[in-house]
């Protein structure tokens, strides 16, 4: 599996590349959302779908097909549903990257992702991606595996997508403040 995957261009949506979101463990994560075609989203798709395979054979040949079988795969992303749960014609899918880590010298490293114009210029640094900018993202494949859940009586194996790089080809700054009128 290549060392990164780069999406298509698409709508970037929910991202917190500036100030990070906690979740509801307590984690503090850089995150975006990004959604494109079907047909856009089949050449990353294979990408993860190849690298997933390499990793299950992997384990195949450790624990057994049998074993691997068993296992339920969480992929990082999906088809797009509307309210109604009917699919959209888009997939989305979640890059998330720890806020901060510990690095080898013990102290904590930011881990924010790069920011990056069309042209590969850095966004600056107080510009916050808004809901219907467009562009790309580099993720990192991580492989996660999981103990064996006594609620399910299963495993889970996945390979989340670990947020490297946020490219925006058409800027909408969010600027955290809605106007009324914009709707009109």
């Amino acid at each position: 599996m290549a060392n990164h995957i780069k999406t298509p261009i698409g709508e970037l949506k929910w991202s917190s590349s500036i100030k990070p979101k906690t979740d509801s463990y307590g984690s503090t994560n850089y995150e975006v959302t990004h959604l494109t075609t079907t047909e856009l989203a089949g050449k990353f798709n294979d990408q993860f779908e190849q690298g997933l395979k390499a990793q299950l054979d992997v384990l195949a040949k450790e624990k057994g097909q049998q074993f691997v079988d068993s296992i339920v795969i969480k992929r990082p992303y999906h088809p797009e549903l509307d309210e109604t749960g009917t699919p959209t014609g888009k997939w989305k899918f979640v890059a998330k990257a720890k806020h901060e880590f510990k690095g080898k010298d013990g102290k904590m490293v930011n881990n924010q992702p790069i920011r990056v114009d069309g042209d590969k210029n850095p966004l600056p640094a107080d510009v916050e991606v808004a809901n219907g900018s467009e562009g790309l993202i580099v993720v990192e494949p991580q492989e996660w595996y999981l103990k064996f859940n006594d609620k399910k009586l299963s495993f889970s194996f996945s390979l989340p997508m670990r947020l490297k790089v946020i490219q925006v080809t058409k800027l909408i700054q969010y600027t955290g403040k809605s106007n009324p009128l914009d709707v009109l």
